[in-house]
């Protein structure tokens, strides 16, 4: 799924740039969170799409690796304190992981600590917590 996600991507910036209406538009910087960072890295012209992709298939295997260790998951937390939801994060071994918005941080752990934190983050007043399926 790593890699059709990042063709995806590349695709579509391919696509963008074969435009006639955007011909004269290219890359200045780039950024991207997590899987994005390879495309990122493709449009600004860091790597090549072959290098990238090599990197994704390695990522991916690397990660599949991992859950093999530990099965782990995620949930969104909307609407709550950024520094509190670190704290209770850390006082319950799971991890703040990705600060996707003001009112949008995804936490990740072992599936065990994210259902035990969960119903801690709802107590201490967000608005929604939104675990992984």
């Amino acid at each position: 799924m790593p890699a059709w996600i990042f063709t995806t991507s590349v695709a579509a910036l391919k696509a963008f740039e074969a435009h006639p209406k955007f011909k004269n538009v290219s890359a200045v910087f780039a950024c991207g969170l997590s899987l994005g960072e390879y495309s990122a890295l493709v449009a600004c012209g860091a790597l090549s799409f072959e290098e990238a992709l090599k990197l994704v298939e390695r990522r991916s295997f690397f990660m599949e690796e991992a859950t093999k260790l530990e099965q782990g998951t995620m949930a969104a937390v909307l609407g709550f304190d950024k520094n509190k939801l670190i704290e209770i994060c850390n006082a319950n071994g799971v991890q703040a992981a990705n600060f996707n918005s003001l009112d949008q941080i995804v936490i990740t752990g072992s599936t065990t600590k994210i259902h035990k934190v969960i119903p801690i983050i709802q107590e201490a007043g967000a608005k929604r917590v939104i675990p992984s399926t």
